[in-house]
């Protein structure tokens, strides 16, 4: 289970919708069922675009354009919600 601060992290990042994004950890969620109810949809949804953009090319170091940068997030968040992984994790200090 993803700690409390990473995803805290991620949802500031990607400006986000925070309390969706604990539901769906919350649930046993797969990748038949992640858009289950549109609930994935509406994460993406809630994503402020120029702030994860910004992120992702601080991250990343380079520039990304919107469609680049939209794809990113949104393959980062699937890997996030499936696997509890996230690759741009770019906290000082990280466990």
């Amino acid at each position: 289970m993803a700690s409390d601060d990473l995803i805290s992290f991620i949802a500031n990042s990607y400006g986000l919708d925070e309390v969706l994004l604990r539901e769906m950890k919350l649930l046993p969620i797969n990748e038949e069922n992640l858009d289950e109810y549109v609930r994935f949809n509406r994460l993406r949804n809630s994503v402020d675009k120029e702030r994860a953009r910004a992120f992702l090319q601080n991250a990343i170091g380079k520039t990304l354009n919107p469609l680049e940068a939209k794809l990113k997030t949104n393959q980062s968040l699937r890997d996030f919600i499936l696997n509890d992984h996230f690759d741009f994790d770019t906290r000082v200090g990280r466990e």
